[in-house]
């Protein structure tokens, strides 16, 4: 059996550690997503000043995207 004592608390620790990893996750693959199409089309007309702003736009919005994820999962 469960070294927890039964496995209905087992599996709510599974869950809950599933939740938490995957839910922060989540967020920043479609940020990333978002800015692989717009570099796409910066790189592409050969735009690389607007690559980097992209880059840092991004990393900014994931910041205040995981500051209440982290709040609010802690």
């Amino acid at each position: 059996m469960a070294r927890l004592g039964d496995s209905e608390q087992l599996a709510a620790v599974g869950l809950a550690n599933m939740v938490i990893m995957l839910l922060p996750y989540s967020f920043m693959i479609g940020v990333n997503t978002a800015l692989e199409t717009l570099v796409a089309q910066a790189f592409g007309s050969n735009n690389l000043r607007q690559c980097g702003l992209y880059l840092h736009r991004a990393i900014f919005i994931i910041i205040i995207i995981y500051v209440p994820i982290t709040i609010a999962l802690y």
